[in-house]
């Protein structure tokens, strides 16, 4: 790990931030919470989440997960919860 992820991660952590790296992640979800993510059997709730892979695969693991959102757009983020819906589950 280089040295800025290295730091981020120690930063996160003492914040309480729970980190999963390394987990092959088979479904996303949006729950009323925020997400749910699976892995290898394990169910991950979360209020935020980070995607962290590469285009192609990104693009096959939340393909028609959610509707369009410009509000969103224009922030530049998925936002809250309710600010998206639809897609499967």
């Amino acid at each position: 790990m280089n040295t800025l992820v290295s730091a981020l991660v120690a930063e996160l952590r003492s914040q309480g931030v729970a980190l999963v790296s390394g987990a092959r992640v088979d479904a996303i979800s949006r729950t009323e919470s925020g997400w749910q993510a699976s892995a290898a059997g394990t169910t991950y709730d979360a209020v935020r989440l980070v995607v962290a892979l590469d285009g192609p695969a990104a693009v096959g693991l939340l393909e028609g997960r959610f509707r369009s959102c410009p509000r969103c757009a224009r922030r530049g983020s998925l936002g809250e919860p309710g600010d998206l819906g639809g897609g499967r589950a």
